[in-house]
């Protein structure tokens, strides 16, 4: 938490450096650069487990990315080029017991916007997801090891 207030401390001067707001990005991805080779010199500061933790959420937010982008092209193809018939929807429970209620609402979200996907209930540990022209096993690989592993990785 520490090393996540000196890189907007630090992100804050580079912003006030070069008078404009809109370079407060770059002084974080900046300042983040500097805590990541200060990070032998400064270790009570645990500035290893910030970098470690900005580095997945950077592998998290790509993945997102990627997937989003496939879906959208996918319910693009799919609307296109698929008769109504031959679409194959699926409803499939996706086991989310060991989360914690933020870590549930953070996937719900991001299975929601994903084109093509949509949480119908959530109980008892489990999220009742809604693929779109899918298999149930392949949506529910999806969204176990991608989206789910990830956020873990982030979180915990």
């Amino acid at each position: 938490m520490i090393a996540f207030v000196l890189n907007c401390l630090m992100a804050l001067l580079w912003a006030g450096l070069s008078h404009s707001l809109w370079s407060l990005s770059t002084g974080f991805c900046i300042g983040f650069l500097i805590l990541t080779f200060a990070d032998h010199y400064f270790e009570f500061l645990n500035i290893a487990s910030y970098i470690k933790k900005g580095i997945n959420f950077l592998c998290f937010i790509y993945s997102f990315g990627f997937t989003f982008l496939e879906s959208t092209f996918q319910m693009f193809w799919a609307i296109l080029t698929v008769s109504p018939q031959k679409l194959t929807p699926q409803l499939s429970l996706l086991s989310v017991e060991k989360l914690t209620e933020t870590e549930i609402a953070i996937l719900s979200t991001f299975i929601n916007i994903t084109p093509g996907t949509l949480i119908l209930e959530s109980k008892n540990g489990f999220l009742l997801v809604h693929s779109f022209n899918t298999s149930q096993e392949k949506a529910k690989i999806e969204l176990e090891n991608d989206l789910k592993y990830l956020l873990l990785r982030v979180t915990r």
